[in-house]
C-alpha cells in the first residue's frame, strides 16, 4: 500500500504538468496562424486543408495566378500562386509558402500565403486518414452508453470500481503522448526540407572553389538548425575561403532562393533577416575581410538557374530587386579565382 501512494505521488505532477502546460506557439497550422499573425509573418510555412473556392486569373499583362481558400476544420485560410495551379473543389493539398500578416501590392491584402515553387508548392494529401483520426477521437472522448443493472452488477464483482477511472485517464495520456510524438516528427521531417536545401546549395557552391587553388579555413556548425534555437555566432556566415597563392581570406554567405516573387510591384527575393545582417556586418568589422554574398535562384540547389555574387556592401536591405541582382550575375558553373586586385573573381 505504501508503495502504492507513492507511485500516485510521483506520477501525479508528471500528469499535471502534461496535461497543464500550453503548448508552444508556431505556425503549421492554420489556426495557429490566424491565432498567431504578427509571430507567423514572412515566415515560411507548410499547411494542409481542404480546398474550399479557387479561380483561375489572369493579370492585365496576360499572367496567369490562383487565388484559393483552405479550410482546416472551422479555420480558413486565403492563398495566392503565380500560375494556374491543378485544384479541384473539395479535394485536399498540402502548400509550401510564405505567409504575410498583410501584402501590399496594388492592393492590401490581409492574411495571406504566398505559394512557392508555382504549382511544385501544392501537392495532394489524403482526406480520409485526417477525419478517421478525428473520429476516432471524438469516439473516445464521448460518454460511455449505460449499461444494464445485470452488467453493473457483473463489472463490479470483477473489476474494483475505483480502479476504473484512473486506468482510463493514464490509457488516454498514453494515446495523447504517442500521438503527439508522431505529429512532432512529422513536423521535424518537413522542416528538414529547407535545411536540405541550404546545405545542398552551400556544397554547391564550395565546390566551385577549386581545392587546387582554395583552402576551406572553417565553416559554420549550422547549430541553429539542428537544436531548434538560434545562436548568434552561427548566423555570422557559411565558410571562410583562404587562398593558397595570395593567402586571401573570402567570408562566404550561401543563399538559395526556388524562384523571384513580387513585392511592392517589384520582383526579387527575401535574402536574409535585419538581425542576420546585423551579425553579418558585425563579423566582417571583426575579421576585417572581404565578405561576400553568393545567391543562387531557380533550378535546384545543386544546379541554380541564377548564380549571383555581390559585396556584403551591396546588400544592406533585406530585400532585393532582380535588377539589382541582375547586374552580378554570373555563369553558374565558372569556377572562383582571384584578379589582379586581388578580388573575388
Amino acid at each position: 500500500m505504501r508503495i502504492f501512494f507513492t507511485l500516485v505521488f510521483l506520477l501525479y505532477p508528471t500528469a499535471a504538468w502534461t496535461q497543464e502546460t500550453p503548448p508552444p506557439v508556431d505556425c503549421s497550422s492554420i489556426s495557429s496562424i490566424l491565432a498567431n499573425p504578427d509571430i507567423c509573418d514572412k515566415r515560411p510555412v507548410r499547411l494542409a486543408g481542404k480546398v474550399n473556392r479557387f479561380k483561375h486569373l489572369k493579370s492585365e499583362q496576360g499572367n496567369p495566378y490562383t487565388q484559393f481558400t483552405l479550410a482546416d476544420g472551422s479555420k480558413q485560410l486565403d492563398f495566392f500562386s503565380f500560375d494556374h495551379l491543378p485544384l479541384k473543389t473539395g479535394i485536399c493539398v498540402q502548400v509550401e509558402g510564405i505567409y504575410y500578416a498583410r501584402r501590399q501590392v496594388r492592393t492590401s491584402y490581409k492574411s495571406e500565403v504566398v505559394v512557392e515553387m508555382k504549382a511544385e508548392g501544392v501537392g495532394p494529401v489524403p482526406c480520409q486518414p485526417v477525419e478517421k483520426a478525428r473520429e476516432k477521437l471524438r469516439v473516445e472522448k464521448a460518454p460511455a452508453v449505460s449499461p444494464s443493472v445485470a452488467e453493473k452488477a457483473e463489472k463490479k464483482r470483477k473489476v474494483p470500481s475505483a480502479a476504473s477511472p484512473a486506468a482510463w485517464g493514464w490509457s488516454e495520456i498514453v494515446n495523447v503522448g504517442i500521438v503527439i510524438l508522431i505529429l512532432l516528427g512529422v513536423a521535424v521531417l518537413r522542416s528538414s526540407r529547407y535545411y536540405r536545401w541550404g546545405r545542398a546549395f552551400e556544397e554547391y557552391v564550395i565546390g566551385l572553389f577549386p581545392e587546387s587553388e582554395w583552402e576551406v579555413e572553417d565553416r559554420s556548425s549550422d547549430t541553429s538548425k539542428r537544436i531548434g534555437r538560434r545562436v548568434t555566432g552561427d548566423a555570422s556566415y557559411d565558410c571562410i575561403m583562404k587562398h593558397r597563392r595570395t593567402s586571401k581570406r573570402f567570408i562566404v554567405q550561401c543563399k538559395y532562393r526556388s524562384r523571384f516573387f513580387r513585392k511592392d510591384n517589384q520582383d526579387g527575393i527575401e535574402w536574409a533577416k535585419p538581425y542576420q545582417i546585423r551579425n553579418y556586418r558585425n563579423f566582417q568589422r571583426e575579421k576585417g575581410w572581404p565578405y561576400v554574398g553568393i545567391i543562387g535562384v531557380g533550378g535546384r540547389p545543386r544546379h541554380p538557374k541564377h548564380l549571383f555574387v555581390l559585396p556584403l556592401e551591396h546588400l544592406h536591405d533585406t530585400f532585393i530587386r532582380k535588377a539589382g541582382l541582375e547586374i552580378a550575375d554570373r555563369d553558374p558553373h565558372r569556377p572562383f579565382t582571384v584578379d589582379d586586385q586581388d578580388m573575388l573573381a
